[in-house]
């Protein structure tokens, strides 16, 4: 959530932003305001900040009522945690409004920034904005995405799903994200995480090891379920500032496999956590809980049913006991493809803890 430069969700049309902007820039061969604002947003929905603001600004220069460039610098603001300019640069595009389009990605970029800076008391406003959209082009299937990914970023379930139903029935390209987003919401309410913590880190496509640690201490409680070695204490200097800061320290001297800290002293709390690394995690934790020791051998001398998982990797067992206790499933099961070094989600993560559970007889 967010990610939220985390996770660089662009809503749908990008724009650029800086207040203090002084003299002329270089202009390049093919200029053009439109121009400036396409590339513009490729550069911002490549996570380039500084690349997608001079495009935006060089846009202001040939065209100083353009709104898409001043809703871009308001968005830009938003990525930069200037809440207050970020809504200042909002007033300065109405200001230039001319047309009911004009109006219209006005609307969408509050409900933008709304979304980069959320907070529940802002909700209502990116609601009344969607409503104005609607008045003006109703169905608008872009804004229906996007608000309903602000609805999932508050928690409303229900709410988000009724606006991604909504997409299903244009024949628009957002068809798609909103099929994945369906099916996002449909693992989250099926995992039934038990905090807001795992609410959060399920709406992420991607997590960390920082909110892997995260998730067992809130979801599983894991601190209370495996006794830590009083002599030894290792921590990690990496942490500090993090977020979950408090969450990893609690895991770090569980020395569960692929979250401990390095011998140096490090933890990596932003490294993606792959599918193999998962699995050894849950491996671990079902092994130390249950106390069955056996587990870590028992598919070693298995034939691998995947093409990409050899036998002789660290994390063969792991993965193999992972996919029969159904905490992951394969990437392509008919063509034997596994996937060891994709990603892990939320919403997968929070019902592999679920299951997890059920298994080790956490409750």
């Amino acid at each position: 959530m967010k990610k939220m430069l985390n996770t660089v969700i662009l809503l749908g049309f990008v724009f650029l932003g800086s207040c203090g902007h002084k003299g002329s820039l270089l202009k390049t061969r093919v200029s053009s305001p439109t121009h400036h604002v396409e590339v513009g947003t490729v550069f911002l929905e490549k996570g380039k900040i500084s690349e997608a603001q001079r495009q935006f600004l060089l846009a202001l220069e040939e065209d100083p009522g353009l709104v898409k460039a001043y809703v871009g610098l308001a968005l830009v603001k938003a990525y930069q945690k200037d809440q207050n300019a970020a809504w200042v640069k909002i007033e300065e595009a109405k200001k230039m409004v001319k047309t009911d389009d004009d109006k219209i990605d006005v609307y969408k970029g509050e409900i933008h920034l709304v979304y980069l800076l959320f907070t529940p008391k802002m909700l209502p406003k990116a609601e009344k904005a969607f409503k104005q959209i609607m008045n003006l082009r109703p169905g608008d299937a872009s804004a229906c995405f996007y608000m309903a990914l602000l609805y999932e970023r508050a928690f409303l379930f229900d709410k988000s799903l009724s606006l991604l139903d909504r997409v299903l029935k244009t024949e628009n390209p957002f068809v798609l994200k909103a099929y994945n987003e369906i099916d996002k919401i449909a693992k989250i309410k099926k995992a039934q995480p038990l905090t807001e913590v795992g609410k959060e880190i399920g709406l992420k496509d991607v997590i960390t090891k920082a909110d892997m640690a995260a998730l067992l201490v809130h979801e599983l409680h894991l601190p209370q379920l495996i006794e830590v070695i009083p002599d030894s204490l290792p921590t990690a200097k990496d942490v500090l500032g993090e977020r979950f800061a408090k969450e990893i320290l609690a895991i770090i001297p569980l020395e569960i496999r692929e979250l401990s800290a390095t011998i140096d002293g490090y933890f990596e709390p932003q490294q993606k956590l792959t599918k193999a690394s998962f699995c050894e995690i849950l491996q671990d934790i079902l092994v130390r809980v249950t106390g069955n020791r056996q587990l870590r051998h028992r598919f070693q001398r298995v034939r691998s049913p995947y093409k990409d998982l050899d036998p002789k990797v660290s994390y063969y067992n792991a993965c193999i006991l992972g996919l029969v206790k159904g905490f992951v499933l394969p990437q392509d099961r008919s063509n034997r493809i596994f996937g060891p070094l994709n990603p892990v989600s939320g919403a997968d993560a929070l019902l592999a803890l679920k299951r997890l559970r059920q298994e080790a007889r956490i409750f």
